[in-house]
């Protein structure tokens, strides 16, 4: 998956615009109030970040801001009730960073995967012909090169004890 430095721009200032918009929330309303609960939001967006651990990151950002909302907050309840309230929403941001990393690791092994499948059938799609060993070894040689973008590759093959190279 190339980077794609605009989208993830894009995202970063995204996610830093919810977080302050719920920190802004959160601040002018009164304990009690479950405003902190959209902090969620910016985690579950993760999902379309390309790197795994940014939703951990986020819902550390988020935990703080929380945690600095519940000393600000004006009050508005029992301040032991709005703790305990803001644990549990604390917890299910955690919850929620913890299954949007997973969702972005199995797309990133899936996305690895699926490149190795190509990969190995432009290989194995240059075996297809009836070519002699010699000219089969630098026909795969030079399909993996290419798929690999590489500028130098070499093929060798075992024969009783000596290694010859074919391509």
């Amino acid at each position: 998956m190339p980077f794609d430095k605009d989208k993830h721009t894009a995202l970063y200032f995204t996610l830093a615009g919810l977080l302050a918009s719920v920190f802004v929330a959160d601040y002018y309303t009164r304990l009690g109030l479950a405003e902190w609960i959209f902090y969620i939001l910016p985690v579950g967006i993760c999902v379309f970040a390309a790197r795994p651990e940014l939703p951990f990151l986020i819902a550390a950002i988020a935990s703080g801001l929380v945690f600095v909302g519940f000393v600000i907050s004006p009050l508005g309840m029992d301040p032991q009730l709005a703790g305990i309230n803001r644990s549990i929403g604390v917890i299910t941001i955690w919850v929620v960073a913890i299954i949007v990393r997973q969702v972005l690791k199995a797309r990133a092994d899936v996305q690895r995967y699926a490149w190795i499948n190509e990969g190995h059938s432009e290989v194995a799609g240059r075996a297809l012909r009836d070519l002699a060993p010699e000219q089969m070894g630098a026909a795969q040689l030079s399909g993996l090169a290419q798929y690999l973008h590489a500028q130098v590759g070499a093929l060798y093959r075992i024969d009783g004890d000596a290694v010859i190279r074919v391509a």
